[in-house]
């Protein structure tokens, strides 16, 4: 009732508005603090359905073979900052099996989401970042055009933004993210993510 009585309010007063409507009642903070938990679970659902759509793509493409860190990530990202990011990492089919070991095309959200050659294995293998043999060969068959290495100090080879025509923003939920929700915008959005990744795999075959 609470939530049909804000429907269509507009405005700088809809804040101050819920806020006497939680206040008004010992149910009305009940029900809110109800919505509060539900609405963290929504949000890790649309991580999850996000980054199971990217799999589901790539393994359509031919790249089956993956690592999932992002369905308990996911939940850790909406309580705890700390905790490693949401990611999916998908195994290359390199041929040499000590550089297949170390790279991974990773697709990570912070803020917003992004993709690129990332150092697997890393902390195991600090070296491999700066492994010469391991650098020329991203250059040679893993580095998208008009992208350059980032620098030694990185995780990553290259990283670059997907959908970059948007700007949701996982983090702070801002409006564009919560468009997601609309079948339409997230169907527009992940398709975009879509051709952006089969140029990137394009451009690494």
């Amino acid at each position: 009732n609470v939530i049909e009585d804000l429907i269509g309010e507009q405005g700088g007063k809809l804040s101050m508005q819920i806020k006497e409507k939680i206040e008004a009642s010992y149910e009305n903070v009940i029900a809110a603090m109800e919505i509060e938990r539900a609405l963290k679970e929504v949000k890790i659902d649309k991580m999850r359905e996000v980054f199971q759509a990217i799999k589901n793509h790539l393994a359509e493409k031919g790249y089956k073979e993956c690592v999932e860190s992002y369905r308990d990530e996911s939940a850790q990202y909406y309580t705890n900052h700390k905790k490693p990011l949401p990611s999916l990492n998908i195994i290359l089919p390199i041929d040499n099996e000590a550089m297949k070991e170390n790279l991974v095309l990773r697709f990570e959200i912070d803020h917003r989401l992004y993709c690129g050659i990332y150092t697997w294995n890393g902390n195991n293998n600090p070296d491999i970042r700066k492994d010469d043999q391991v650098q020329e060969y991203v250059k040679l068959h893993l580095l998208p055009a008009n992208t350059e290495l980032e620098k030694d100090t990185s995780d990553w080879y290259w990283w670059r933004y997907l959908n970059y025509e948007s700007d949701v923003n996982y983090r702070y939920c801002n409006q564009e993210y919560m468009r997601l929700f609309d079948k339409e915008f997230y169907t527009q959005y992940i398709n975009e993510v879509f051709t952006q990744i089969d140029g990137i795999i394009k451009g690494m075959e």
